[in-house]
């Protein structure tokens, strides 16, 4: 001790860039792991994420937006447990509630909405999410927007379409490490359930076990080719794409 005391101040310079360089390198390796740590960790949090998928192949350019009604074609599919379909293109939503204005995210989603991702409701009941004007909202921001009162029953007004949704659910948050964001997911209904032509719905399917994943990408792939191809053979319909 007396060594390394005299050592300082012997060479207070040095000493105080080599302890300098320490702490640096120990904050970069701090930084370092923990960005390792939330990349691994990515998504982790989900329940069943091993045999969760998102549909998405390439053919002349990626693409991961389709229609509802394929969408809605592979829940007869084997070995498909579930299917979600959530908005591709979420929002900023600058929504009122009683005199105060707040600015949130929101998308649509089709049932059984954000209990496919093993994120349970708090409060309310799926049964009550049965149209557009219906949505859930996460547990912070229902203590945000509402404080300790229930949020269940309670009005929000969208500020640029004037459409007024009801909160029917509270949902735990999804973590931060995770692709699924916090915030108002309003319900799909009947929406463009039956339309070929509005191309702008993400596709989550849940298996029943993931080693028949294989199985299950060859069977949206005849889906897809049936439903929006010239093909017939499905090797052709494949070739030059990736999936």
């Amino acid at each position: 001790m007396k060594s390394l005391l005299y050592i300082f101040r012997r060479y207070k310079l040095a000493s105080v860039l080599n302890v300098l360089g320490l702490g640096i390198a120990l904050a970069a390796f701090y930084l370092l792991m923990t960005q390792v740590v939330y990349n691994n960790s990515y998504n982790s949090s989900i329940k069943d994420n091993e045999r969760i998928f998102r549909f998405e192949f390439k053919q002349e350019d990626w693409r991961l937006i389709f229609c509802r009604p394929f969408c809605n074609a592979l829940r007869d599919l084997p070995h498909v447990e579930s299917v979600i379909e959530i908005m591709g293109f979420g929002e900023e939503l600058n929504v009122v509630c009683g005199d105060r204005e707040f600015r949130v995210y929101g998308t649509d989603a089709s049932a059984p909405g954000v209990e496919f991702f093993g994120n349970r409701l708090i409060e309310g009941n799926m049964d009550d999410w049965q149209n557009w004007e219906t949505v859930l909202i996460n547990e912070s921001l229902a203590k945000k927007l509402f404080g300790k009162e229930s949020a269940i029953g309670k009005n929000m007004k969208n500020l640029r379409t004037e459409g007024v949704y009801t909160v029917v659910g509270v949902y735990e948050d999804f973590p931060d490490n995770c692709t699924l964001k916090n915030g108002i997911y309003r319900c799909y209904g009947n929406k463009v359930a039956n339309s070929n032509e509005e191309w702008s719905t993400k596709c989550y399917v849940r298996l029943d076990n993931a080693e028949n994943k294989a199985e299950v990408e060859r069977g949206m792939l005849l889906e897809y080719m049936k439903m929006f191809s010239s093909y017939t053979d499905l090797e052709k319909f494949k070739e030059g794409m990736y999936y």
